[in-house]
């Protein structure tokens, strides 16, 4: 469930295989999100006919937003903490809310796989 500030919104994942999630209002769908190409963190969110791709920035840990009137970058604000700023221009608040949920999402993913890394290491012999 995502509040922002005025409603509550879903997000359902709809498509386990191929991945796809959507932003719903009720019943109503906002945007839907695809992951693309494998295991690079390139997802596809489309609404009302427009294109928007979210994908980490090379060599840095920000990902950034882009699409039609739209170029935000998530980026931590300090290593040990998993706050996030969020800078650039957008047209729809909950396009970047939805774009936000995904940065948690890797992150979380990433936690756990440092997790598990680590673990393995204090293991090994």
């Amino acid at each position: 469930m995502i509040n922002d500030g005025f409603r509550d919104f879903s997000i359902e994942v709809v498509g386990k295989i191929k991945r796809r999630w959507e932003l719903r209002d009720g019943e109503t769908v906002l945007f839907s999100a695809s992951k693309k190409f494998g295991l690079k963190r390139i997802v596809k969110i489309e609404a009302d006919g427009q294109v928007y791709t979210l994908f980490r920035q090379p060599g840095s840990d920000a990902m950034i937003l882009e699409g039609p009137s739209t170029s935000a970058c998530y980026q931590r604000v300090h290593f040990m903490t998993r706050r996030q700023k969020i800078t650039g221009q957008w047209a729809d608040d909950r396009l970047v809310i939805f774009g936000f949920w995904f940065v948690a999402y890797y992150d979380q993913i990433d936690s756990v796989i440092g997790e598990v890394i680590s673990v393995m290491v204090e293991m090994a012999p």
